[in-house]
């Protein structure tokens, strides 16, 4: 199956959209936990990442219920995981200028990666919702 029709299958499975929502905060949830534990190496603040690791799990235990629960009316809830997406985005964004001294050249890479793929995330639930009338 080609990488477009993977993606037309996501978008138009509001269940399946949860679901790679819920791996997406996960696998952030695994890395801002590495990362923090090599933070001499990233140069972000271990706090920082502790703070973005708490905010990503409660993103995955969101979306996760969402897949496993939610069967009718969904649109209120994938808003709902746009909006922590684009807030998740926000509070990074608003960290790495707090402490954008101490970052070092790994952290950036790795925080403009996020960046690409929390804003690649949302761009599909929102293909999702306009799937879907």
């Amino acid at each position: 199956m080609t990488i477009s029709k993977q993606i037309t299958r996501i978008t138009s499975t509001p269940k399946l959209m949860f679901l790679v929502d819920a791996l997406g905060a996960m696998v952030s949830f695994m890395s801002l936990m590495l990362l923090a534990m090599l933070e001499p190496l990233f140069g972000i603040p271990a706090q920082v990442l502790y703070l973005l690791a708490t905010i990503a799990i409660g993103l995955f235990a969101y979306s996760f219920c969402c897949h496993r629960f939610i069967k009718i009316n969904w649109k209120p809830f994938l808003r709902i995981v746009m909006v922590l997406n684009t807030s998740y985005l926000v509070v990074s964004f608003s960290l790495v200028l707090r402490h954008f001294g101490l970052i070092k050249p790994l952290g950036f890479a790795y925080l403009i990666l996020e960046l690409f793929v929390v804003v690649w995330v949302i761009s599909l639930e929102y293909r999702t919702l306009k799937n879907q009338y």
